[in-house]
């Protein structure tokens, strides 16, 4: 871009009010400033705003990342701590060797014995199927698990399996409702109880994940507007089309989806670094009553700038010591070219990745593990993947 560009460019800015032009009488920064620091700045900071301006889908990045990513309120933060949470309550009552609920597993295994060892199957019974009945024997809890897939599922399992044999005894066996002596009606009773327990449990734990409160209109928003083909793609996806219901598991389900897919665009990674430039770097707008020195001001500026300018290019951030922002008046080729936000990534989302903020792999990998537990949509999720991999070839 040549240098009556880049002032036509200012120029218009200004008129347009993307770029409020910076006066040393109302800037803060600028007190004690010769005139010409102060001209100097102006340029730097007007011509580090039209940088922001001009680079395409930078808001909506900071958007998402920040609705992802804010330490405490962003949506991994959040997860983390009700699937921590979740964890606690399984590992600290049910996981227990003594828990009330593996009692009522013990109990009813042994009077399922009983009844499988006598014979009390009915005349019409089918052999075939009351047999699973000593081979799905609902499998006691016992351990602490790691992650929140393992425990869900090892509840799940307990309530399947419990449901089956129960049905088993009532269908195959002399059930008699009415005789609370029934050696079959006694059975089929305490696997009920196992049932109720177990799902009461599984309550418990999603009742730790309804304490998700992430609004999620953001991040969506962000993501139509970075790669509408790829958003799509996601909504169209069994995982998230089955995770239908208002309730805050499912709304955990589907920001594993969305933060996945977050983390396979190409200029995520490179957010961070503009978001904590910008911190310092808004201390030189007119509305800041912070002073900056003009050495340290112009810092500001370089370390925005060139966070921008990687973040176009997809590189690491130049560090401001090393290479001063370009001359506004004359801006280099590579300062204008456009970014490649239009190229499909290279490497999809795999929901395990390390940020600049530390190894994201525990939070996502527990996600994706409830996505599969809750909704039983784990195909889903891996023809999603592989419609994206099919797409970058």
């Amino acid at each position: 871009m040549k240098k009556s560009q880049i002032l036509a460019a200012l120029a218009l800015a200004f008129a347009l009010g993307v770029v409020a032009p910076v006066a040393g009488a109302n800037a803060k920064y600028a007190t004690g400033y010769t005139t010409q620091q102060t001209n100097e700045m102006n340029n730097l900071v007007s011509y580090a705003n039209i940088l922001a301006a001009s680079t395409k889908n930078l808001n909506n990045y900071i958007s998402l990342y920040e609705t992802i990513e804010t330490a405490d309120t962003g949506a991994r933060a959040q997860l983390s701590k009700v699937i921590t949470a979740a964890i606690k309550v399984y590992n600290d009552t049910p996981a227990k060797a003594d828990s009330a609920l593996n009692t009522l597993i013990r109990d009813a295994g042994l009077y399922g014995s009983v009844v499988f060892a006598n014979d009390n199957l009915k005349q019409d019974a089918n052999a075939e199927q009351a047999t699973p009945f000593t081979l799905n024997a609902a499998s006691s809890v016992g351990s602490t698990a790691n992650d929140l897939k393992s425990a869900y599922d090892a509840l799940s399992a307990v309530a399947s399996n419990a449901t089956k044999n129960a049905e088993i005894l009532k269908q195959n066996y002399k059930y008699n409702a009415s005789d609370a002596t029934n050696q079959v009606t006694i059975a089929y009773n305490k696997y009920t109880e196992v049932v109720t327990s177990a799902n009461y449990w599984k309550d418990q734990i999603e009742n730790e994940i309804s304490k998700l409160s992430v609004n999620a209109t953001p991040a969506l928003n962000a993501l139509n507007a970075i790669d509408q083909d790829a958003y799509n793609a996601m909504l169209a996806t069994d995982a998230w089309k089955n995770a239908t219901s208002n309730t805050k598991t499912q709304q955990a389900v589907r920001w594993g989806l969305i933060i996945d897919l977050a983390e396979g665009l190409p200029k995520y990674s490179f957010v961070a670094p503009v978001i904590n430039a910008k911190g310092n770097f808004d201390k030189l707008l007119p509305s800041n009553d912070t002073v900056v020195q003009f050495d340290q001001g112009k810092d500001y500026v370089s370390a925005y700038t060139n966070a921008i300018k990687a973040y176009r290019d997809g590189k690491a951030p130049i560090d401001p010591d090393d290479q001063q922002p370009t001359d506004p008046s004359n801006p280099s080729d590579d300062d204008n070219k456009g970014d490649d936000d239009n190229k499909t990534p290279t490497t999809p989302g795999t929901g395990i990745v390390s940020t600049a903020e530390g190894s994201a792999s525990t939070t996502i990998s527990i996600v994706a593990g409830l996505a599969t537990a809750l909704t039983a949509l784990g195909a889903g999720v891996v023809a999603y993947r592989n419609a994206r991999r099919s797409g970058e070839k």
